[in-house]
């Protein structure tokens, strides 16, 4: 088993947290630190929704493809 990201300011987990813009439709994943609640962390914009997800799934690939993704800073 590998040992998961660490928060930089207390060396806790970071968690990363899966949801769906309500706007678009995308898919974020949210990085930041649960346990401390000081380190804000930041947003990856995969710019995939459902329906990119959906033409995948009869598929098996051989080796992950390659998506850009927009990291934001949360204020």
């Amino acid at each position: 088993m590998s040992d998961r990201p660490k928060c930089p300011l207390r060396e806790s987990d970071l968690s990363f947290i899966v949801d769906i813009e309500e706007d678009t439709g995308e898919v974020t994943i949210i990085v930041n630190c649960e346990f401390c609640g000081e380190y804000a962390g930041f947003m990856m914009n995969t710019h995939m929704t459902q329906k990119d997800f959906d033409v995948y799934k009869d598929v098996v690939l051989k080796k992950p493809r390659l998506w850009l993704v927009e990291i934001t800073q949360e204020e």
